[in-house]
């Protein structure tokens, strides 16, 4: 890690914004350029908007952390039995 954890809400606000600016660069381009949508630039942009979605963790957080998920709760026992086991 580079910075401090305290300073990652600055982050995530840097990349909010940067999502947003590049999200109004792809509606444009769906508006003025025609066959742009469902092309290979399209498919780039989509894929590259996802992972800026995955880099905030506003986003990621509660999708990740595994707390209070009662499906986690089930498997994490079984993943050290295995572990004790291997």
């Amino acid at each position: 890690m580079i910075t401090d954890k305290h300073r990652d809400p600055t982050y995530w606000t840097k990349n909010i914004i940067a999502l947003i600016v590049f999200s109004l660069e792809i509606i444009v381009a769906l508006l003025c350029k025609e066959n742009y949508f469902n092309g290979f630039f399209f498919l780039l942009d989509t894929i590259s908007i996802i992972y800026l979605l995955l880099d905030i963790g506003y986003v990621t957080e509660p999708l990740f952390s595994g707390s209070g998920d009662n499906f986690t709760r089930k498997i994490a026992p079984i993943n050290q039995k295995r572990m004790v086991v291997n």
